[in-house]
């Protein structure tokens, strides 16, 4: 479901940013706030569904025709897991958006933890993702 999540944040950061617009070279990185309430994760640990609740931090920064998108994430599930990540998306003058995100998964009280990683590629144009990577891994089972 994170890769549903994360080509849905990302096409439409993309539309949202314009198709050559952006800072310029010299400028300072342009910065926003993309807010995604819920959506619904499985633990790798547990095999159960968590209901996440996430936020993410925008940098973007244009170079030569290519945007860069830096985003930090924060997330809470419903089982009390804290998660904290990054991720880097480009999008390039024809259409084509690749996303690279690593998100680390804690639980404070259990000791449970879990990771999300993956590299999608999405052509803006058509809506059409190539999953490259994607894996969630049990780093440590909860006391």
């Amino acid at each position: 479901m994170i890769k549903q999540l994360v080509t849905a944040t990302a096409l439409a950061a993309s539309l949202g940013l314009g198709s050559a617009s952006g800072p310029a070279r010299a400028d300072a990185p342009e910065e926003f706030t993309a807010n995604v309430t819920h959506y619904d994760e499985v633990n790798p640990c547990t095999q159960q569904t968590l209901d996440v609740d996430i936020a993410f931090n925008v940098r973007l920064h244009v170079h030569n025709k290519n945007q860069l998108l830096v985003i930090d994430t924060t997330a809470i599930t419903s089982e009390g897991h804290l998660a904290t990540g990054h991720e880097t998306q480009v999008i390039t003058p024809n259409g084509q958006l690749r996303t690279t995100f690593n998100i680390m998964n804690e639980h404070p009280t259990t000791g449970e933890k879990f990771s999300v990683k993956g590299h999608i590629r999405l052509d803006t144009a058509t809506g059409q993702m190539f999953q490259e990577t994607f894996r969630t891994r049990c780093i440590r089972l909860g006391a």
